[in-house]
Formats: structure tokens, sequence, C-alpha cells
């Protein structure tokens, strides 16, 4: 599903992976190539485990700035951060 910045990507139905760039990003352009290189590096650095539910990724125009091996760092550590506090609100329940 496209609207307006977001792009939301399904993979197996139990996963959805949603990517927003705003226009103050940059133009059309600067704006996809935000978007295919936070979706690269989900898909390649990412354990697939790690992304079940629905997460809104948030580009910035510092993620073309950003080294793409550090991009897949960052963006791994923030799915385990989202998955071990998912992991402990289950727990507590």
């Amino acid at each position: 599903m496209v609207r307006g910045p977001v792009t939301v990507v399904r993979s197996d139905g139990r996963t959805c992976v949603g990517y927003a760039v705003g226009r103050s990003v940059g133009n059309a352009v600067t704006r996809n190539r935000v978007r295919r290189r936070l979706r690269e590096a989900v898909r390649l650095g990412v354990d697939p485990l790690q992304v079940r539910g629905t997460h809104l990724v948030v580009g910035r125009s510092a993620v073309l700035e950003t080294r793409f091996a550090d991009l897949e760092a960052l963006l791994r550590d923030g799915f385990e951060e989202l998955h071990e506090r998912t992991r402990a609100r289950t727990l507590r329940t």
C-alpha cells in the first residue's frame, strides 16, 4: 500500500514494515533513495524473527550520509530493542 510518503511492505502476512520519508528530506528522487536504502538495510541487516508485527521506520536526510554498514547496525539495534521491550511486556502480563 502506498499513501503519500509512506510505503508499507508485507512479506509473510504476519510482518509489516512501513517506511516514511517526509518532504523536508528533499525532492522525490532523494526521498526514494532514502526509502530504498532503508528497505535494503532492513532486508539485509535485521533478523526476520525480530520484525514481527507492524513497524514504522522514519527516514531522515542523514540516512544518505550514513555508511550502509552503520545504517544496518542502527536498524538492527532498534529492532532488537523493540523486540526486547515487547518480550518484557508480554512476560509481565
